[in-house]
This record gives structure tokens, sequence and C-alpha cells, in this order.
């Protein structure tokens, strides 16, 4: 009743006046009542997966290893558990491997076989991706196939800091008038779409026939996190993700954060055990990309305060021309006093 009644709020006095729309939805439907869902039976249990390079490779061509999570249609690849054999080894040895492998191999399988085994010993795994789409198969369509060998294995997706809605953004948002019905329209909109959401994503809005044209006014941002602003209780998205991520034993993200956290040494993704690249070809760009310093308009008028506008010509700021002549007397004099 109270997110009803704010939508209200925002849509009165407008033209048209939706009040009577309003009304017939705030009214009880009539009709039989829904049956009660089905409960999905629990995946069958099955052994756990076997920790030698060999063993595991065995068990990517077995009808009774991996063919039990795929049905009659099991087809053993041997490219697949070659890779895995490998993967395997890499990891028991903590060595570094470069694999190729072609389409229809059957890589994320390959690698997560092992990962999952290495994560019932107790060892945390990190999987970087270029793309989102490689992200979501990992995640809803190979983890949960392997649903059986598991355990109590946990997996989370982490990405970066714009793709959660931030908490200022989310009261700029919530507290900016309304201009017109449009408007309102929106910003009843992200009322219902926030009392939905669980983590807060971008990708949520990307389609939303009212949200999608405000997706920069929400979700990009230049301004840091703030202590005072950002992480009050446990309403950051950002700081859910994280701690989500921080308590997986499996992590998947993409290159850009793989990059980020590297460079805070370790600060955003955790400590871990193991790392696989995914779509590794992708890395280097990825690594440019992220590296890069953007000189715009704002740094340029900071370089400008800092050192003097820059002049015509060949000659350099004053000021920079001031501090080299101060600099080279500095050490005219250091040189005559040796």
């Amino acid at each position: 009743s109270a997110l009803r009644q704010r939508c209200r709020t925002l849509l009165q006095a407008r033209d048209p006046d939706l009040g009577p729309l309003l009304d017939l939805l705030d009214e009880p439907l009539t009709g039989p009542e829904p049956p009660p869902p089905t409960p999905s039976p629990p995946p069958p249990t099955t052994a756990p997966l076997p920790g030698s390079p060999d063993e595991l490779a065995a068990w990517m061509l077995s009808p009774t290893g991996l063919g039990t999570h795929f049905g009659p249609g099991f087809t053993p690849r041997r490219e697949q558990s070659e890779m895995t054999r490998l993967v395997a080894g890499a990891l028991l040895a903590d060595q570094a491997a470069l694999i190729e492998a072609g389409t229809g191999v059957g890589k994320t399988l390959a690698y997560l076989a092992p990962l999952v085994a290495a994560g019932a010993a107790g060892r945390r795994a990190v999987v970087a991706t270029h793309t989102r789409a490689l992200q979501s198969q990992i995640l809803e369509q190979d983890l949960p196939r392997l649903a059986a060998v598991l355990g109590e294995l946990r997996s989370a997706l982490l990405m970066g800091r714009g793709n959660y809605l931030c908490l200022r953004q989310r009261r700029a948002y919530l507290t900016r008038p309304r201009e017109d019905l449009a408007d309102a329209l929106r910003g009843a909109a992200f009322l219902l779409w926030l009392d939905d959401t669980r983590q807060g994503l971008r990708e949520e809005l990307a389609a939303h026939p009212l949200l999608a044209k405000d997706l920069g006014e929400l979700f990009d941002t230049p301004e840091p996190c703030l202590p005072g602003a950002c992480y009050e209780g446990r309403e950051c998205f950002v700081q859910q993700a994280r701690r989500r991520a921080r308590e997986a034993d499996l992590v998947v993200v993409n290159h850009s954060l793989l990059v980020h956290d590297l460079l805070q040494n370790g600060a955003v993704i955790g400590d871990h055990d193991h790392l696989v690249v995914d779509e590794a070809h992708r890395l280097p760009a990825v690594v440019l990309d992220t590296l890069r310093i953007v000189c715009g308009p704002r740094r340029v008028e900071e370089i400008e305060r800092r050192v003097g506008r820059i002049p015509r010509g060949d000659r350099l700021p004053e000021r920079a021309v001031l501090a080299a002549g101060r600099l080279h007397a500095a050490g005219d004099s250091t040189a005559a006093a040796a």
C-alpha cells in the first residue's frame, strides 16, 4: 500500500488524469486461484569429481560420469577431455597453462570441472571472461548442469561498479521534480523496479520501455564512492555484490574488473588460488583500455591551474619556466658547494 501511494502521488494532477485507471488496478482481481507450483525434483546426487587429471579426463568421457548430466544425448568429446586433463594438471602443479581450443570443444566445462574439483578441496577460483553472454552461460547453464557434483560450492558474478545502481544517483533520481506525465511514469516505474530488484543491475533496465533512456543518469558517474553517503547500512548494491563474491568459492568477472583488481592488489575480488582467463585473446585490448588516461576539459583546466595557461608558440607555461629556472639555480649552487 505504501508503494501504491507513492506511485499515486507521482502521477496525480497530471494530464491526462490516471486516477480512474489506478482505481481499477487497485481493485482485487476475481477468478480461480492458480494451482500451487509443482516443486522441481532435486538434482540426482553423484559421487564427487575425481581429483587426478587422468581420472578427471576419463570422467569427462564416461556416460556414467559427465554423461549423467546430459542424459541419452551425451556425446563424449576427446578434445574436451584432453583440455580437462591439461587444466587439472596445471591447477594441481600451480603452473600456468596456455590452451587454444576450437569452437564446439566445450571449453567452459573443460575448465569448470577441474575448478569444481579444486573447490571441493577448499581452493578458491576466479574465471574472467570478456563477454556478458559467456558469463551468463557459465552461471545459468554450465554450472547448473554440474549441480549434482557441486556440493556446497558457491558461485557468484561480480561486475564493475557502473553495472550496479549507485545510492547517490538513486536518491537524486527519486527526489528530482517531475516535469510531465511521461517523466512521472518513469519515476513510478523506477519505484516499482526498486521494489522488485535484488541486485540493482544495469542490464535489468537495458530494454525497459520507460527507463532505458535514463541508464546514464542512473548508472554512469565519474564521482568516487563516499563512505558517509554510499556505505550506510547494507543498501549499496556494489557492496552487496562484492560481499557475495568474497563469500563465493567460484567468482566470475570480466577482464576489465580483473585488471582493476590487479591494480588494487586484490582488494576487489579477494584472495584466490586459481585463475582462468577465458577469451584471453581479448585481454590485451582490455588492458590498454583500462590503463589509458583520458584527458578531458576538466583535467586540462586542472593542469592549467597547476602550471599556468599554455601560451601560443613553443614557449613553456610561465610557472613551468619559473620552476625550471629555480631548479637549475639550485643545481648550480649545489655543484659549486661540492
